[in-house]
């Protein structure tokens, strides 16, 4: 059941304020697959491997300084993986793992006033 947050990232909620609501995308225990081929009857042969992987997608609205700083300081303890507990679509109810976050890009919107970042692509795929 939805508890009022998206994401936690090493025990911190991560401020729904931060997500573009209508970018968050969820994609629960996708496959993996090795070896995968077409045979040659065109027939497409794979093999699942057992553990799945959710990956979850999503974009900041434009930000200043002070919470580019608040999303970093999230990874700070280990930037290549995280503890992640997120709301899960598929079973209306939370679940945990450890993931990683792929680099973030960041670009610059303007200056004049103070810096303003343009939205963040921010990437989590559960290890």
């Amino acid at each position: 059941m939805y508890n009022g947050y998206l994401l936690k990232i090493n025990g911190t909620t991560f401020p729904n304020r931060l997500i573009k609501v209508e970018t968050y995308k969820v994609t629960p225990k996708q496959k993996q697959s090795i070896d995968s081929y077409v045979d040659g009857d065109g027939y497409f042969h794979q093999t699942v491997l057992p553990h799945r992987r959710s990956k979850i997608e999503f974009e900041t609205p434009h930000l200043g300084v002070a919470d580019t700083l608040l999303i970093n300081a999230m990874f700070a303890e280990n930037d290549t993986e995280a503890n992640i507990e997120y709301y899960n679509p598929q079973t209306d109810a939370y679940h945990t793992g450890k993931a990683y976050l792929p680099d973030i890009t960041y670009t610059i919107e303007k200056t004049e006033g103070g810096i303003r970042y343009l939205p963040l692509r921010i990437a989590i795929i559960e290890n």
